[in-house]
């Protein structure tokens, strides 16, 4: 069984991150080891909650806590090599994109997808869901 206190407790160690700003470059932030290798957790910058996010800094999910994060990389953990590089892992979009939404949802967090992109579009045509109008 997954619990949160365990996930914390087995992914707990910190490192440095660097993430990337909407206006451009990086800041340094604080984040968490999970069981998912190549998947942290920190804290948002400049908003409230959380984020689950790959080892380049790029930002997968919004949780509300830590511990959903820790909860999501844990469901996450078999779905894909999250070692590999972003353009990499892009290449398995198609194939991965339902399990890390469903993941995601199912430890209360929503996924970060950019507007109009391949995973938005992915999602949107399985479901059934309106396309957001790109930015």
């Amino acid at each position: 069984m997954i619990t949160p206190k365990k996930h914390l407790a087995e992914g707990a160690g910190a490192i440095a991150l660097l993430v990337p700003m909407h206006k451009g470059g990086r800041i340094a932030v604080r984040a968490h080891r999970t069981l998912a290798e190549g998947l942290l957790v920190h804290r948002a910058v400049g908003q409230p909650g959380w984020r689950l996010a790959h080892h380049s800094g790029l930002a997968l999910a919004a949780v509300e806590q830590h511990w959903q994060g820790a909860l999501a990389a844990a469901l996450l953990a078999g779905v894909t090599d999250w070692t590999r590089s972003p353009a990499a892992l892009r290449e398995d979009v198609a194939a991965v994109i339902e399990d890390v939404d469903a993941a995601v949802r199912q430890a209360g967090g929503s996924l970060l997808l950019t507007p109009g992109g391949e995973a938005e579009l992915l999602l949107n045509v399985r479901s059934r869901r309106p396309v957001s109008p790109a930015a």
